[in-house]
């Protein structure tokens, strides 16, 4: 029972301390992002991957962004775990 409730008291520690460093982000999560220089950038991005993995992996970094040219993706960092985390979430969103 001390193991569990230890276990639970660190989750309630860093949700608590998560929502403190990224406020107020963590009011609007869903429905607002975060003013920042690349807000729409980091979207396309992540929203570009999932396109990607979805449809054709081989044309992975042939983004649309700058259209006709190749691999624009790598113009940014591709943040490619990030976009296979995001990838995920729409997959099982789209099957519901």
């Amino acid at each position: 029972m001390g193991r569990i409730k230890a276990l639970l008291s660190a989750t309630a520690l860093l949700t608590v301390m998560t929502v403190i460093v990224t406020w107020p982000q963590a009011r609007y999560m869903s429905t607002r992002v975060a003013a920042h220089g690349d807000v729409f950038l980091s979207m396309w991005r992540l929203q570009w991957i999932t396109h990607a993995l979805s449809t054709d992996v081989r044309h992975l970094f042939d983004g649309n962004i700058f259209f006709p040219h190749t691999r624009t993706l790598a113009y940014t960092d591709a943040t490619l775990l990030e976009g296979l985390s995001f990838n995920q979430k729409e997959v099982r969103k789209r099957k519901n």
